[in-house]
């Protein structure tokens, strides 16, 4: 079991992630990740990432990515991202039902925002 950091440098992609072969845990916090991002495929251990503060605004479209590269990803935290909505941003409450919408049609097990689900 591995972690690795890699906050503040501004990636937009992620494909520096195969040269890790033991990650389960990868924070990206403070990057330029967006939907469009592109991600190594089947990258088998990664099981929880943090893409908190980056530029994701299609939330469904992040998701389907994550979740096609890394099978077995079960948790994500995106706090921060114009996508999600919170409660620094005195976000509505269509922005959240929105928000739930969208995170159960997704794959991913659990997203960790800073609102109760």
């Amino acid at each position: 079991m591995a972690d690795v950091t890699e906050s503040f440098p501004c990636n937009r992609d992620v494909d520096f992630v195969v040269y890790f072969d033991c990650v389960d845990t990868l924070v990206l916090d403070h990057n330029h990740l967006h939907e469009g991002s592109r991600f190594p495929t089947s990258y088998l251990r990664l099981q929880t990432l943090w893409a908190n503060f980056n530029l994701i605004s299609e939330l469904e479209r992040f998701a389907q990515s994550l979740a096609k590269a890394f099978p077995r990803i079960r948790y994500v935290s995106l706090m921060g991202n114009p996508a999600v909505p919170g409660s620094v941003r005195g976000s509505t409450f269509h922005d959240y039902a929105a928000y739930r919408s969208a995170v159960a049609d997704t794959p991913v097990l659990a997203l960790c925002v800073d609102f109760p689900l």
